[in-house]
């Protein structure tokens, strides 16, 4: 294309044909053709040929014999898409008499094919400019669309999120390794406690605030005569308790409600429901009673799909249109 649109003199003129078949063969992968063969079944043999038959296939046509192979071979031009590009020294009546024959368009320099420049002269940046022009935009519009609301209001799942760091604060707890990364008194690391924290007042103790102030290095064990000395006698004891590895490795959070400290879901929902009984938000008094509610709802012998339902109504999730305008989705005159 470049040599053809420089060539300016001379009498005979070139030209540049893209031929586009409708029903071509390389319209499918040659690799996914041979491999969906071999899964068929099909000889290995019988593969090679097909593969050397449509791979290595070619067009020679006459100008003037255009339509005569289109009705033997099945396979037809498509002309919208099918064009011409002539050299400067070509005469128009020579490009005019082609562009006849073969029903196609000429392209033009300026012109563009599947959005791209048909030519690319030495200033490339102006010639892709307009792509970059057109991306732009279209992602200051996908920008708009996806964070304009985010942008003025946080979502409902967003704010779902937020709600659930309470839940997930108060289920993570340290695993002691070394105890660097934990603090005494701050941090919840004690296993056998219900709140994994330390209840023994923190007493005159300044240079001791981290778990490995507790532990002998040398020794790869607790130090009993710290542990006795700064704790309540039982948390002590319960201090004492916890494995320490020979190795000291780094400390790692866990999920506390559960015994492999792993999460799941089961277990995150029990805790929430054991944080909204202590903080009295349950919608009735008798938390055994409710915790005996939940255990027969998803107990019962009925499509998971309709225990999840029933869940979701008896607590007030729905999306009905009073829980939109609630959550500030939805506006109170659009009910």
């Amino acid at each position: 294309m470049h040599h053809i649109s420089q060539k300016k003199s001379g009498q005979l003129g070139v030209m540049t044909l893209k031929l586009d078949i409708s029903k071509a063969y390389d319209r499918v992968e040659w690799t996914y053709l041979d491999k969906m063969m071999e899964r068929l079944g099909f000889n290995s043999r019988w593969r090679d040929l097909m593969m050397q038959c449509i791979s290595t296939v070619t067009y020679s046509v006459r100008i003037n014999g255009v339509s005569l192979y289109e009705e033997a071979s099945g396979q037809q031009m498509n002309r919208a898409k099918t064009s011409l590009f002539f050299s400067q020294n070509t005469r128009d009546e020579v490009k005019e008499e082609i562009k006849t024959r073969f029903g196609a368009q000429i392209i033009r320099q300026h012109e563009k094919y599947l959005g791209l420049p048909s030519l690319v002269g030495r200033n490339k940046r102006n010639s892709f400019n307009d792509i970059k022009e057109k991306l732009a935009k279209k992602l200051a519009g996908w920008k708009e669309k996806l964070l304009s609301k985010a942008g003025r209001k946080p979502s409902f799942v967003w704010r779902s999120l937020m709600a659930a760091q309470k839940i997930v604060q108060k289920g993570l707890c340290w695993r002691v390794g070394n105890g660097r990364n934990i603090k005494i008194w701050e941090d919840s690391w004690v296993p056998s406690s219900s709140t994994h924290k330390i209840i023994s007042p923190r007493g005159s103790f300044p240079l001791i605030s981290r778990v490995s102030d507790l532990i002998d290095a040398d020794q790869k064990c607790w130090n009993l005569n710290k542990l006795n000395r700064i704790f309540l006698p039982f948390e002590a004891d319960e201090i004492a308790s916890i494995p320490l590895s020979i190795r000291l490795p780094n400390d790692k959070q866990v999920w506390a409600a559960t015994s492999t400290g792993l999460f799941s879901v089961r277990s995150a929902y029990n805790l929430a429901l054991n944080i909204e009984e202590d903080d009295g938000a349950g919608s009735t008094s008798d938390g055994g009673h409710l915790r005996s509610f939940w255990k027969q709802l998803w107990s019962c012998q009925i499509p998971h799909k309709i225990r999840h339902f029933a869940w979701r109504a008896a607590r007030y999730i729905l999306p009905t249109k009073a829980n939109l305008v609630a959550r500030k989705i939805l506006r109170g005159q659009q009910l």
